[in-house]
C-alpha cells in the first residue's frame, strides 16, 4: 500500500497526539492528616462524646482547589460528617488530576478520618513542698 505525503503527515499526528501516558487522580500537596489533630475536633462531637471513621470524596478542579464534599460513609455523627469535609474544603489543596496525556483536570479524591476524641493532657505534676 503506498502512502501519499498527506496521509503519511497525518498518520505520524495520530501517533503523535495518541496519549502516552496513565490518568492520576488528584494528590495532596502536603500530609492532610495535619488538619485533623486533637485541636481541629469539632467541639460539638465532644461535647457528645461522639467519635467514629468517616469516609469522604473530595471533587477537586484542575487547578488544584476542593470544590465539593461528599460524605460516602458516615460516621453516625452530624458534627464528625460535617467537620470532616468542612476542615478538608477549608485547608487542603492539592496537585490536579491529569488525564492520559498529562493534562490538568477535574478529579474525585477519596478519604476517611478516624476521629477519636482526644484525652486531656497529663496535668503537670506539682512541686513537691519541703517538710517544715
Amino acid at each position: 500500500m503506498k502512502m501519499d505525503a498527506l496521509t503519511a503527515t497525518l498518520a505520524l499526528a495520530a501517533i503523535a497526539a495518541a496519549p502516552t501516558g496513565k490518568a492520576h487522580r488528584p494528590l495532596p500537596v502536603e500530609a492532610i492528616g495535619q488538619w485533623f489533630g486533637a485541636d481541629a475536633y469539632p467541639p460539638d462531637a465532644v461535647t457528645a462524646n461522639e467519635q467514629g471513621r468517616v469516609g469522604a470524596q473530595l471533587t477537586v478542579d484542575a487547578t488544584g482547589k476542593p470544590t465539593g464534599c461528599v460524605v460516602s460513609s458516615s460516621s453516625g455523627s452530624f458534627a464528625l460528617d460535617s467537620g470532616t469535609c468542612g476542615i478538608a474544603m477549608a485547608h487542603l489543596t492539592f496537585k490536579p488530576a491529569t488525564d492520559v496525556g498529562g493534562q490538568p483536570i477535574a478529579g474525585v479524591y477519596p478519604f476517611a478520618v478516624r476521629w477519636v476524641i482526644p484525652t486531656p493532657a497529663a496535668a503537670p505534676a506539682q512541686p513537691a513542698m519541703p517538710p517544715q
